[in-house]
């Protein structure tokens, strides 16, 4: 289960699992046009996941989102990604 949300400076997006589970490395955002974001915020199951490292793309209005391990998430234990 995939949601986001944007306004004029703040992105926030959510992936939570329904059931299973699921590993990510990386995430790839969209980007709102001219929106270019100075900090993120992560967190996993509402903890803070540090060392998060991340790169926009202009050209393609993305932003990839990298974490230094493997996230597992399962249900109830939703990735919560905020832009500003």
């Amino acid at each position: 289960m995939f949601s986001q949300r944007r306004a004029d400076q703040v992105q926030t997006a959510s992936v939570g699992v329904i059931w299973g589970r699921l590993k990510l490395k990386r995430l790839r955002l969209g980007l709102k046009e001219n929106f270019r974001p100075a900090q993120i915020a992560v967190k996993l199951a509402g903890n803070p996941v540090s060392n998060v490292s991340s790169r926009v793309s202009a050209q393609e209005l993305t932003i990839d989102i990298e974490f230094p391990e493997e996230l597992v998430l399962t249900t109830g234990n939703d990735l919560a990604v905020e832009l500003r």
